[in-house]
């Protein structure tokens, strides 16, 4: 959610952070100049022991953004794209969902809607397939990704010229995957694989 939020930041040559929340204090760990790998220090006791889901992933967060803007400001990065990243966080809840394109495809004959429904929590990312009627009230719907993080999403959608069929396609693989009207009315599940990689395979 974080990430997705920082929009397209200049951090030189740097494509990937990955911070890890340890016992230890904070380091940089290794360098590798598009790579920067990061510990950060993270109370698992004080997590344990929050009794709500929000306020542990408030604790996340917390300890992430303070990790990037120390990193931040140690390499002379801009702390706006976080600063700005933190902020919707918080206005959002800590919680985001999202209609790919933010909004509903209209089946050629006009008898159904279509959406792929993106929602991200702390640990969980999923995309649901949801048909709708005409009047676009929920007939039904179906996970048909998972994943820990929010590695993949939908960058293409369309009923391409079909009434019974709906098409769509994750950002990276190219595979094409096909969405039944008939199957989401009589709730036949799709098989969700735990790895990525596997769900992408012909």
């Amino acid at each position: 959610m974080y990430l997705l939020h920082i929009g397209k930041a200049q951090l030189d040559s740097v494509q990937i952070i990955n911070l890890y929340f340890t016992n230890q204090e904070y380091e940089v760990v290794n360098n590798y100049g598009s790579i920067i790998n990061v510990n950060v220090s993270f109370d698992f006791i004080e997590f344990e022991e929050k009794e709500s889901n929000f306020e542990k992933k408030r604790l996340i967060l917390n300890t992430l953004h303070w990790g990037l803007i120390k990193l931040a400001v140690e390499f002379g990065w801009n702390t706006n794209y976080f600063e700005t990243s933190y902020k919707k966080c918080i206005e959002k809840n800590l919680s985001y969902s999202w209609f790919f394109k933010g909004k509903l495809f209209k089946s050629p004959d006009s008898k159904f809607y279509f959406g792929m429904w993106h929602s991200v929590d702390v640990g969980e990312f999923g995309i649901w397939e949801i048909l709708f009627d005409k009047n676009k009230k929920e007939i039904n719907r179906r996970l048909c990704f998972k994943d820990k993080v929010c590695v993949f999403f939908i960058d293409y959608a369309s009923w391409e010229g079909q009434n019974e069929q709906f098409f769509y396609r994750f950002n990276g693989p190219k595979k094409k995957f096909v969405a039944c009207v008939e199957d989401l009315i009589a709730n036949n599940p799709i098989h969700v694989f735990k790895e990525s990689g596997s769900f992408f395979k012909e």
